[in-house]
C-alpha cells in the first residue's frame, strides 16, 4: 500500500476496500441462513417498516468498523477550513471528530440498573438539599443561605470522592411556589495565576449559571468506536475566558467536566434518552481514564472505579447524583499539572406563581479553593 512521507498510507483501492467491508460482515456472524430472512421484506426507509432488512444492519455495523480503522490509518483534509491561500489543509490523526458517518444510538445505553461494587461506601451518605417550605413566602425568601448549608464537596470515607458539578433544585409542586437552587460548578485555573484570580473573584457578585459551562453535543456516541474517548473536536478551546461578574477575570479558566447527550432519536422511548457528564478530556487522557461498561463509569491504571455520574433511573437508590471522581485521582492530576480547583457554588431563592417569577428573590454566590488532603479553603464567603 503506498505511503506518504509521513508514513500515513496516501490511497486505497476500491477493490480493497470493498473486501474489507466483506470481511468485516462476515466477522460479526452474517451467513446464508440469516440471508433467507430477508427474503421479501420491504424496506424504503429506518422508520415506516415494521420489519427492516437483517443483512442492512451487518452493512451499517461493517461501515463504521471500516471506518474506523481508515480514521486512523489515512490523512483526511478538513471540510471545514482551508490554509493560507485557499488550499485545504490536511488533518492528522486522531481523527473521530471529523466523521461524516454517525449512528444514532449509544450502545452503552441501558434500562438495566447500572451499579459498581466500589460504590457501596458511599451510599445514602451525601449531604441532604433540604428546606424548610412551611415558612411564610416573605420568611423564605428573607431566608439567608451561608456556607454552612454548602456542604456537599466529598462523599465516602475519608472524603474519598470529590464533587465536580451538580445541580439541587426544589421546584414548585402541588400548588406551592417556593423555588430553591444551589449549584456546585468546578474549574481549573494554573497556579501561576491563583493569586490574582482569587483576589478578582473575592470581590465579584456573579451567579455560577453565568459561569463558563461545558459544552453540550447531541452528536456524541460514546464507545461507539475504540478510539471514541474522549469524543471532542480539535478546534474546541480548553481555557475559556470568564464572562460573569465585571468581565474581567485576569486570567482563563479550564472546566473540570464535559457533558454528552444522547440524541433524541425517532423509535427511542424516554427510557433511553440520557445525559452523561465526564472529567474534562485533558484529566481523562493524562490520568489515563478509561470506559468498561457503562459510559458513566470511568476507570484508572488499576482498574479502580475513577469517576461517576449519577443522573437517571437506572442508578441503584441512594448514589450520590452529580459528578464524582476519586480524590486521589484528582490531587495526581493537580500536582502533574500544576492546576488548583476551584468551586463556584450559587444559591437561590424565589417565589414563582404560575409561570411568573414575582419579583421577590434573592441570590448568593460563594467560591472556594480544594486543599490537598480533602481540605477546603472559602475564598468568597
Amino acid at each position: 500500500m503506498p505511503h506518504n512521507q509521513n508514513g500515513i498510507p496516501s490511497m486505497l483501492p476500491l477493490a480493497q476496500l470493498q473486501s474489507m467491508v466483506a470481511q468485516k460482515i462476515n466477522i460479526l456472524g452474517w451467513n446464508d441462513d440469516l440471508g433467507e430472512q430477508d427474503n421479501g421484506v420491504h424496506s424504503s426507509g429506518r422508520y415506516d417498516n415494521q420489519r427492516e432488512r437483517i443483512g442492512k444492519k451487518y452493512q451499517w455495523k461493517a461501515l463504521f468498523a471500516v471506518e474506523a480503522q481508515l480514521m486512523d490509518l489515512f490523512a483526511i483534509t478538513d471540510r471545514w477550513h482551508y490554509e493560507v491561500g485557499g488550499n485545504k489543509r490536511i488533518l492528522r490523526p486522531p481523527y473521530p471528530w471529523y466523521s461524516s458517518i454517525q449512528n444514532d444510538f449509544d450502545v452503552t445505553l441501558t434500562t438495566e440498573l447500572i451499579d459498581d461494587a466500589e460504590l457501596a461506601d458511599v451510599l445514602d451518605k451525601q449531604s441532604p438539599f433540604v428546606l424548610d417550605k412551611q415558612m411564610s413566602d416573605t420568611d423564605w425568601v428573607e431566608q439567608p443561605v451561608t456556607t454552612d448549608d454548602c456542604q456537599h464537596f466529598f462523599v465516602g470515607e475519608d472524603n474519598k470522592w470529590l464533587l465536580l458539578f451538580n445541580i439541587f433544585s426544589k421546584i414548585p409542586a402541588n400548588g406551592e411556589h417556593k423555588d430553591a437552587y444551589l449549584s456546585y460548578e468546578t474549574f481549573f485555573v494554573r497556579n501561576e495565576d491563583a493569586q490574582k484570580f482569587e483576589s478578582w473573584i473575592a470581590r465579584q457578585n456573579f451567579s455560577g449559571r453565568a459561569m463558563p459551562a461545558s459544552g453540550q453535543s447531541i452528536d456524541i456516541r460514546l464507545l461507539e468506536y475504540p478510539w471514541m474517548l474522549p469524543y471532542v473536536s480539535a478546534e474546541d478551546e480548553e481555557w475559556l475566558y470568564v464572562s460573569a461578574g465585571d468581565g474581567k477575570c485576569p486570567c482563563r479558566v479550564m472546566l473540570t467536566n464535559y457533558t454528552q447527550l444522547q440524541e433524541d432519536a425517532m423509535g427511542l422511548g424516554d427510557e433511553y434518552r440520557e445525559e452523561n457528564m465526564l472529567p474534562c478530556p485533558e484529566l481523562m487522557n493524562t490520568m489515563e481514564l478509561h470506559f468498561k461498561g457503562h459510559a458513566c463509569f470511568t476507570y484508572g491504571t488499576e482498574n479502580h472505579l475513577a469517576s461517576f455520574y449519577a443522573s437517571t433511573i437506572h442508578y441503584r437508590a441512594g448514589i450520590p447524583k452529580g459528578l464524582h471522581i476519586r480524590r486521589t485521582v484528582l490531587e495526581e492530576f493537580l500536582r502533574t499539572k500544576g492546576y488548583t480547583l476551584y468551586w463556584t457554588i450559587s444559591a437561590e431563592r424565589q417565589l414563582i406563581v404560575g409561570t411568573t417569577v414575582v419579583p421577590n428573590y434573592k441570590t448568593y454566590s460563594f467560591c472556594a479553593k480544594y486543599g490537598e488532603g480533602g481540605n477546603v479553603n472559602w475564598i468568597k464567603e
